[in-house]
């Protein structure tokens, strides 16, 4: 399937995740990690280590494999049952007698046990090389004897997103979507954010992915419409992170994926949309040219890489920020979507008349500069001179 050999090492948990979870969370190589998150942990306040603060809040004094993957895994929920009653972790054990030490073990069955976990009562059973945990005697037997694993349900992209970064974390939105556990939620969905019944419906799955590198943390969404399955043949999906950025220290890089259709980036845009209506930015009467003109131009992106990176020594700013907009067909086409996209931003869109004032100033150029066989479009705001102190009070409300 394609999967890089460092994967293979803890490619095991994906064999024992049930395919009929809600969302499963990954840490892949838990020590590995935990090397990697201390720098950044040092940086911001006491230096703490993730795994031995983990071991000694758990109370694990020997059988875990540190070099293991760990997952968090939520199974169906049935109202009026609790979420946290369908959660379980997996840690990834070399012996199981070592690792309930210091919890009080109580044998139920030939698979499961009653155990204190940090002063509560749980339930813990064996699943290959896992020991499953969870507060839950029920959610835990339904994870060992699950037949069918979550590896048969994730795509050939999904798989190499879980084999090359540290963590790894998978939604199945339609199931979810199509549940009675919503219910609940619809009214304050509906009337905070604006999400009708069927938001989530042209979503199959999601899945967020981060790696931590010595240079920043890189982080990517995917979203798979439903009905779709395997690779995406148009899109090399495994590049598409950080495929365009700038080679410079970067402190965060965040990619997205689209699917095929289109019809995913379009629908989580109308709810952008709709946010800054209800956020009194966009004119309420405008908003439908805004729905359109998005609609019309989302099919076009294949992906879309950002990234706020370190610029070289000498050059001016703290930081710079960097947009990549991989397209479906030519970039021609897409950047005269951009020229109307100006317009629609020039004719009177916001509530605030400094923001319409400011994208009065706003100016697209074609062809402005050549580099080479490149050809260079340029994009600014034409502030005057006299305009300086206009300008700044701008920059303040945006």
């Amino acid at each position: 399937m394609g999967m890089p050999p460092d994967a293979a090492n803890h490619k095991d948990i994906l064999t024992v995740l049930p395919a009929g979870a809600w969302a499963v969370m990954i840490v892949r190589d838990v020590a590995a990690f935990d090397e990697k998150v201390a720098p950044l942990v040092a940086k911001s306040g006491p230096p703490v280590r993730p795994l031995p603060f983990l071991k000694a809040w758990l109370g694990i004094i020997d059988g875990l494999d540190d070099h293991g993957s760990a997952a968090v895994v939520l199974m169906p929920v049935d109202e009026p049952q609790p979420m946290s009653q369908r959660l379980a972790i997996m840690l990834p054990t070399t012996d199981p007698t070592a690792l309930m030490t210091l919890w009080n073990p109580q044998r139920l069955d030939d698979e499961c046990f009653r155990v204190a976990l940090a002063g509560r009562e749980s339930f813990l059973a064996i699943k290959g090389k896992f020991s499953v945990i969870g507060p839950d005697l029920e959610t835990i037997r339904a994870i060992v004897k699950s037949q069918n694993s979550l590896s048969g349900r994730l795509s050939v992209d999904a798989r190499k997103r879980f084999g090359e970064n540290d963590v790894f974390l998978w939604i199945d939105t339609a199931e979810i979507a199509s549940s009675s556990f919503l219910g609940t939620y619809k009214p304050w969905l509906r009337e905070s954010l604006g999400l009708g019944d069927g938001f989530l419906k042209p979503y199959g799955s999601v899945q967020f992915s981060g790696r931590i590198d010595p240079d920043g943390l890189a982080l990517g969404l995917d979203l798979e419409g439903t009905g779709t399955s395997g690779g995406r043949a148009s899109l090399d999906t495994t590049e598409s992170l950080l495929r365009g950025l700038p080679d410079e220290p970067f402190v965060l890089a965040v990619g997205m994926v689209n699917s095929p259709s289109g019809a995913n980036v379009v629908s989580l845009g109308q709810r952008i949309v709709w946010a800054l209506v209800w956020t009194r930015i966009i004119d309420a009467g405008r908003a439908p040219d805004v729905q359109r003109r998005y609609a019309e131009m989302a099919p076009q992106i294949a992906a879309v890489s950002v990234s706020l990176s370190v610029p070289p020594q000498g050059a001016d700013g703290l930081l710079r920020a960097t947009k990549v907009i991989h397209t479906r067909g030519g970039a021609r086409v897409f950047l005269r979507e951009i020229e109307a996209v100006v317009a629609l931003l020039r004719s009177g869109l916001f509530v605030d008349p400094k923001l319409n004032a400011l994208a009065e100033k706003l100016v697209y150029r074609r062809a402005a500069e050549t580099c080479g066989d490149v050809t260079i479009d340029h994009l600014f705001i034409d502030v005057k001179d006299d305009e300086a102190d206009e300008y700044a009070a701008l920059k303040r409300v945006v």
